[in-house]
C-alpha cells in the first residue's frame, strides 16, 4: 500500500496515482515525436478491450496525422460531448499535456460510449478489442463524412479514413441477373483462419484472384466474380480468432510487392487483452489499461502470448525514396570502388525483421565460428579466437548466503533478528512454498510459475534484512550477493511487499484488548485502568521536495525540516500493537491519529495513553474510552499534588513508547534523510520495522511506580 497520506495532491493526481506507477515497471511516457506519447489509460470500469483499442488508434502516425489537420471537429462540432472525432481530440491533448508528469490519462469517455455501440452485440463479441477497434473505426468514419466536406454517404471510398485503413478489392462480377460490373468492395481487416509461419504467403492467399461464384447484390450461385485489382492501404490491419502454434511475428512483411513494417498488436490471451507497439525510440512497449512497461522485441517475438491466442496485427506501409544517380558520374569511376558496390550488394540481401528477431540461437554459430581454422597471417598478427576474447562477461561470485553466516555470532547484528527468529519469520510469511512464486512482474498464463534463481528463498529474506538493519545500498547488497543491483532492489521490494500483507493480516490480532493485557501486567501499567494502547508520533527526515506546494505540505514548523509523521503505539508489556501510515510533516498531531483508523479500532472502555499535544478528549469520550494524558497548567503557576503524581505516573509509562520508536528508527534504513524516490516504500519499511520490535525481549522493567511525599 503506498503512502496515501504523505502528500494531499499533485495537480489531479495524489501522491498514490504517483506511487502506483513506480510500481507499475517501465510506466513511463516517451515523446519523441509531436505526434507521439505512451501513457496509460484510466477508465471508470475495468475495460481492458476498450483501452487496448484506444492504445491501437493512438499509435497510428497516419491517424493522428488526419487529426491534428481536422480543423472541423476541433472547432465548430455541434455534437461534441457525443462525437467521437473530438474525443479523440481531448485524448490526445491530455496525453501530450500530461506527458511529462504521471502518464495517465482518463478515457471513461470511451468506455461509457463502447457500452451503447455495443449494446446489440452478443456478451462474448463485447469483450472483443477486434470489435471495438472496427466499430470505433466505422463510427470515425462516419462522423468525418456526415461532418466535412463529404456531404455524401457515397463519399465514404474517398474519406481519408477509408484511404489510412481499408483494403479495397476491385472485384470484375458476372451475373445472369444482374449483368457485367466491377464492384469496389472495401475490408477494414482482412481475416484469415489462422496466422501460419509465412505471413506473407497468407496475405496473398487471401487477396489471390480466387473466383468467387456469388453475385454481391443478389447472391445468385451462378454468378462469377473474379479479383481485378487490390489497393492497400496505408495501414494495414490483419486478424485472427487463432494464431497457429508455428506463427511466427514478422518486422516486415511484402505484399503484392509493397513492403509494411510492423507498427503494433492487440493480442487477447485467456481474455486478458493488451496492446505492443513498436515506438518511434526503437522500443517495444506494451499498455495493459493504465500499466507501460518496456519488453525486448526478441523476448516478445518468442513469448508464448502470441501461441494460439487472438491476434490483430498493425502494419504501416513502408515509403520507398527514389534515389538517381548523378548523371555526371562516369561509368569508369563508378568501376573503381569494390567496396561500394559490395556494399550495394550486401544490401540487396537484407534479412527482413528487426534485429535480434532471427529464430536462430546465435550462441551455436559462435561456438562453430571460434573453432574455425584461422587463416595464416603474413604479417605476425595474432590470431584471435573465442578463447581470445570472451564473449560473455564473467558471472558474478555470491560473496555471501544465509547458510554461510547463519552460525556467525554477529547473525543478530547485521539482520536485527536471531536465527531462531529468522526462521520463525520465515515460516510465517509462508517459507519457500510463497517466496519461490514471487515476481515482480506477472505472466498471464503461467501467474504460479516459480522463478528461476540462484538465490534460495532464505537468502531473499536475509538480503531484505541486511538492507534494513545496515542500510546496505543496492549497488553494495547486490555485488555481496552477486547478482545486478536492480534484480536486488526488485527482490528487497517484493519482500517488503510480503512482509507487510502478512503482518497487516494480523493487525486486529495484534491489536490485542484491554483483558488480554493484563495477565502479568507491569506494575507501572497498574495504576490506569483498562489501559489499551500508549501512543506518541515518530517523525522522520526527508528530502526536500522541488515542488512549492509539497514543500509546504511536508515542513513541519515543530522540527524546522519536512518530515513524515508516524504514530506509534504500544501496549502495556511494550510489544508494538499499532503503526500508522506516513502523513506530511505539516499535520497535527491529532490530525493524524484520526485519520490514522485507531479510533474505529478501540472498544468501549478502553484506555488511551498519550502526551500532552494530543487533544482527543471529545473523540474518545463519544467512543467511550478512558483518556490518560499529563494534566496542563492552564493560567496556573504550579500543578496541584493530584496533578504532579499523575504526571510522573504517565511519564514513566510513557517512557517506553519512546524506547519503542529509538529501536524504529535503530534500523540504519531509516538513517539520515529519507530520499522522494521511494516514497511509496516508506510507509511499509516502517510498518514491518515497527512489528520487528515484538520479536526482542520486553524492555519494560517490572517495578512500580511509587511517587515521593514531599514535606508539604
Amino acid at each position: 500500500r503506498e503512502c496515501n497520506h504523505l502528500q494531499p495532491e499533485l495537480g489531479d493526481k495524489t501522491i498514490s496515482d504517483l506511487a502506483h506507477l513506480t510500481l507499475s515497471g517501465d510506466a513511463v511516457m516517451s515523446r519523441i515525436k509531436y505526434n507521439h506519447c505512451d501513457c496509460g489509460l484510466e477508465m471508470d470500469t475495468a475495460s481492458p478491450h476498450v483501452s487496448a483499442a484506444l492504445q491501437a488508434l493512438l499509435h497510428v502516425p497516419n491517424l493522428r496525422d488526419f487529426f491534428d489537420k481536422d480543423v472541423d471537429h476541433r472547432t465548430g462540432c455541434k455534437s461534441l460531448l457525443n462525437c467521437l472525432v473530438c474525443a479523440f481530440h481531448r485524448l490526445i491533448e491530455s496525453a501530450l499535456n500530461k506527458v511529462s508528469t504521471f502518464g495517465i490519462v482518463d478515457a471513461s469517455f470511451f468506455a461509457r460510449k463502447w457500452r451503447s455501440l455495443s449494446i446489440s452485440l452478443p456478451e462474448e463479441r463485447k469483450k472483443d478489442p477486434h470489435e471495438v477497434l472496427y466499430l470505433f473505426l466505422t463510427r470515425i468514419r462516419y462522423e468525418v463524412v456526415t461532418r466535412g466536406e463529404w456531404s455524401s454517404l457515397t463519399d465514404f471510398m474517398e474519406s481519408p479514413v477509408t484511404k489510412i485503413f481499408y483494403t479495397i478489392i476491385s472485384k470484375d462480377v458476372s451475373c445472369s441477373a444482374c449483368g457485367n460490373f466491377t464492384k469496389d468492395m472495401p475490408y477494414l481487416t482482412l481475416p484469415t483462419d489462422s496466422f501460419s509461419a509465412d505471413l506473407s504467403a497468407d496475405l496473398s492467399s487471401i487477396l489471390s484472384q480466387k473466383p468467387i461464384d456469388t453475385c454481391p447484390f443478389c447472391h445468385i450461385l451462378q454468378a462469377e466474380q473474379k479479383t481485378s485489382s487490390v489497393t492497400l492501404p496505408k495501414v494495414l490491419i490483419l486478424h485472427s480468432e487463432k494464431s497457429s502454434p508455428n506463427f511466427k511475428w514478422r518486422g516486415e512483411v511484402n505484399i503484392l510487392g509493397d513492403s509494411f513494417e510492423f507498427l503494433g498488436c492487440i493480442v487477447d490471451a485467456e481474455g486478458e487483452p493488451f496492446y505492443a507497439s513498436m515506438c518511434p525510440d526503437g522500443k517495444l512497449r506494451i499498455f495493459k489499461d493504465f500499466q507501460v512497461s518496456t519488453i525486448r522485441p526478441g523476448k516478445f517475438a518468442l513469448s508464448e502470448y502470441l501461441v494460439l491466442a487472438k491476434l490483430t496485427l498493425l502494419y504501416t506501409k513502408k515509403e520507398v525514396t527514389v534515389r538517381q544517380l548523378n548523371p555526371n558520374t562516369k561509368t569508369s569511376q563508378l568501376a573503381s570502388q569494390p567496396a561500394k558496390r559490395a556494399r550495394g550488394r550486401e544490401n540487396e540481401f537484407k534479412i527482413i525483421g528487426f534485429p535480434n528477431l532471427d529464430m536462430v540461437d546465435p550462441e551455436p554459430m559462435r561456438k562453430q565460428m571460434s573453432t574455425q581454422t584461422p587463416a595464416k597471417s603474413h604479417c605476425d598478427a595474432t590470431t584471435q579466437t573465442g578463447e581470445d576474447k570472451p564473449l560473455k562477461k564473467p558471472k558474478k561470485k555470491q560473496m555471501i548466503s544465509f547458510d554461510s553466516c547463519k552460525t556467525d555470532p554477529k547473525f543478530k547484528f547485521f539482520t536485527g533478528l536471531s536465527v531462531e527468529d529468522f526462521e520463525a519469520l520465515f515460516n510465517l510469511i509462508g517459507g519457500d512454498d510463497v517466496i519461490r512464486h514471487l515476481k515482480m512482474k506477472y505472466s498471464n498464463t503461467t501467474p504460479t510459475k516459480a522463478i528461476q534463481t540462484v538465490l534460495s528463498s532464505k537468502d531473499r529474506l536475509f538480503m531484505l534484512l541486511l538492507r534494513l538493519r545496515r542500510g546496505y545500498p543496492g549497488e553494495e547488497i547486490a555485488f555481496l550477493f552477486g547478482i545486478e543491483s536492480s534484480y536486488a532492489l526488485e527482490i528487497c521490494y517484493v519482500m517488503t511487499q510480503l512482509i507487510y500483507l502478512t503482518f497487516k493480516s494480523m493487525e486486529k490480532t495484534m491489536f490485542q484488548s484491554a483483558a488480554g493485557q493484563k495477565k502479568n501486567q507491569p506494575k507501572v501499567m497498574r495504576p490506569f485502568k483498562n489501559l489499551r494502547v500508549i501512543l506518541d508520533g515518530m517523525s522522520l527526515y526527508t528530502q526536500t521536495p522541488s515542488n512549492f506546494e509539497q514543500q509546504g505540505n511536508t515542513y513541519s514548523q515543530y522540527k524546522g525540516r519536512n518530515v513524515f509523521l508516524f504514530a506509534i503505539g504500544i501496549s502495556t508489556h511494550g510489544a508494538t500493537i499499532f503503526c500508522s501510515d506516513g502523513f506530511e510533516g505539516s499535520m497535527s498531531d491529532k490530525e493524524t491519529i484520526l485519520q490514522s483508523g485507531l479510533i474505529d479500532m478501540l472498544e468501549k472502555g478502553d484506555g488511551v495513553m498519550t502526551d500532552r499535544g494530543y487533544e482527543l478528549t471529545a473523540e474518545l469520550q463519544a467512543k467511550g474510552c478512558h483518556f490518560y494524558k499529563p494534566p496542563s497548567l492552564g493560567n496556573r503557576k504550579v500543578f496541584t499534588p493530584e496533578e504532579e503524581t499523575l504526571t510522573k505516573a504517565i511519564a514513566a509509562a510513557r517512557i517506553y513508547v519512546e524506547h519503542a520508536i529509538a529501536d524504529i528508527k535503530d534500523w540504519k534504513i531509516l538513517d539520515g534523510t529519507l530520499p522522494l524516490n521511494m516514497i511509496s516504500q516508506w510507509s511499509n519499511i516502517v510498518y514491518i520495522l515497527a512489528f520487528f520490535r515484538n520479536f526482542n525481549p520486553n524492555r519494560i522493567k517490572n517495578k512500580k511506580f511509587t511517587p515521593k511525599a514531599s514535606d508539604e
